[in-house]
């Protein structure tokens, strides 16, 4: 008579979860968003703000970890202009604008139109005479919704950027 095959390993190292198929792992909790916060706009007289856009991105992808910021955009992401992604927001609609900004000042922004209001992410490129240097505190996206006077904002975030090439812009000679 041949020998029994030893038994499967357990999938866990902890005894208190013991699974016998991926099916049954525990899944990781979902990360909630606090809920969002209406507030009166300090420099839009009638208008109220909301957080609750998912934060603009670059493309390519910024650099993480940077101490002291969020994340850090180099050369290569500014080199022609800053291309950042906005994804899909909730109730979208032609003509809603949405732009990114640095505290106040907007650094460039778009219009919805008809053929784009099934897009999956809009796109804005920033032209690199306008894009700003160092620790830039402040940096977020905003939308307006059209027929609303309710601003919806991403979080705020420190970015850096630099327009420098690692290990200096000269070759030794």
């Amino acid at each position: 008579m041949p020998a029994k095959p030893p038994a499967p390993e357990p999938l866990t190292a902890d005894p208190k979860v013991q699974a016998t198929s991926t099916s049954d792992l525990p899944r990781p909790t979902p990360v909630k968003k606090p809920p969002a916060v209406v507030k009166p706009s300090t420099t839009r007289p009638g208008f109220t703000v909301v957080e609750d856009l998912d934060s603009p991105y670059s493309s390519p992808p910024q650099v993480i970890p940077v101490e002291g910021a969020s994340y850090g955009l180099g050369i290569r992401h500014i080199e022609e202009g800053l291309d950042i992604v906005f994804e899909r927001w909730t109730i979208l609609s032609e003509h809603d604008i949405f732009r990114f900004k640095i505290g106040d000042l907007v650094l460039e922004e778009d219009t919805v139109k008809a053929d784009e209001v099934t897009n999956a992410r809009f796109s804005l490129n920033i032209p690199r005479s306008k894009v700003p240097l160092g620790f830039v505190n402040d940096v977020y996206g905003e939308v307006e919704r059209v027929g609303s006077t309710q601003l919806s904002t991403s979080p705020r975030q420190v970015v850096f950027i630099k327009d420098t090439r690692p290990g200096g812009g000269r070759r030794p000679s």
